[in-house]
């Protein structure tokens, strides 16, 4: 049963319980999920990789149910109207132009129009990406290994050496990239760096959010010492910040893990 919009106030109260859940567009798509409300706006999280935002006005809403929020524009109209890099409102904007090639021109009209942005909102994603991520990476200390090559490797090891290799290098090695990239290296900062780290290395990775519950999935198809090797980094990395264990599944192709926080 959809609560119609006149009856609904933007109020942080209001929307407490819908953080995190889905918001559905007048067509049924699913948007993204809510991250917050600010003064007249929802805002709406896209992708968890590389994160937009959506800036939905209230006079958008069309109404709510026990499950979901629901919007009264398409998701093309959203894309061309509210989408945005940041959650803040107040960020500064400057205008720049440059002078490119047309074939490379070309090539970034047909990515932006197979992830439904903008040409603007395409470019910012190049752009943070290079900033985020690619001007370190020369520098990090990280190495590109074929997938076969690695999953090889890693199957001549014994359990026990994968596991002594993650605690006394491994980890020590991942939390020096993530001071040089980030300038710190809290929880926030290492799970950024995962997300980063996996998705730029061709892992496909997955986080949803339940209540108070995250769960990460990272598929990885690179075999069962893989999962090992990171099940005992991030497995150490959440004792030294949180002090207490979490919940894993790995297997050949997959590794999971589910926190709250």
């Amino acid at each position: 049963m959809i609560e119609e919009s006149k009856q609904v106030k933007l109020n942080k109260l209001k929307f407490k319980n819908y953080i995190n859940k889905f918001v559905h567009t007048i067509d049924g798509d699913i948007l993204g999920t809510l991250e917050s409300v600010e003064n007249d706006c929802l805002i709406i999280k896209k992708e968890v990789i590389h994160p937009l935002y959506y800036h939905i006005p209230s006079n958008k809403l069309k109404g709510l149910d026990k499950h979901a929020i629901w919007l009264d524009i398409s998701e093309r109209q959203a894309t061309q109207d509210h989408l945005s890099t940041t959650n803040d409102k107040k960020i500064k904007i400057e205008t720049t132009t440059f002078r490119l090639n047309e074939a490379f021109m070309n090539s970034i009209h047909i990515e932006a129009e197979n992830r439904m942005l903008n040409m603007n909102a395409m470019m910012v994603q190049i752009l943070k990406s290079f900033v985020e991520w690619d001007k370190f990476e020369p520098f990090s200390g990280m190495v590109h290994i074929p997938k076969p090559v690695l999953r090889e490797i890693l199957k001549k090891k014994s359990d026990k050496d994968i596991i002594d290799m993650a605690e006394s290098i491994g980890k020590n090695a991942i939390y020096n990239t993530i001071l040089f990239m980030k300038g710190k290296r809290d929880l926030n900062a290492f799970l950024s760096w995962i997300e980063t780290e996996m998705s730029n290395h061709s892992l496909n990775i997955r986080h949803i959010i339940e209540g108070d519950m995250n769960k990460y999935i990272i598929k990885h198809d690179l075999g069962y010492k893989f999962s090992l090797y990171y099940n005992t980094i991030i497995d150490s990395v959440f004792k030294d910040q949180l002090g207490e264990k979490i919940n894993f599944i790995i297997s050949d192709e997959l590794l999971i893990f589910t926190f709250k926080y």
